[in-house]
């Protein structure tokens, strides 16, 4: 294992503050990137039998896509962005 620091003050790209907003654009943009997927992958057996999707079906695909959303968008807020001091 290295000996440099994660986190060096003396190097303005490492040390430079992030946007308040950083945290939240970085749990939006996960969870509905997570979303979308769960969602298509919920609908994906349906799909790949050339079949009709059911109301069953499009009812799992909505609660895993929502499910996902809200379970991958706290996750991620919570993890912070980078060391603190």
């Amino acid at each position: 294992m290295s000996d440099t620091p994660i986190f060096d003050k003396n190097n303005p790209i490492v040390s430079k503050p992030l946007p308040w907003w950083a945290g939240y654009a970085k749990a939006v943009v996960g969870a509905l990137l997570a979303g979308i997927l769960a969602f298509l992958s919920a609908l994906l057996p349906f799909l790949q039998e050339g079949a009709p999707v059911s109301l069953v079906g499009w009812i799992t695909a909505v609660i895993a896509g929502l499910g996902t959303i809200a379970g991958v968008g706290g996750l991620v807020y919570s993890v912070p962005n980078r060391i603190k001091e």
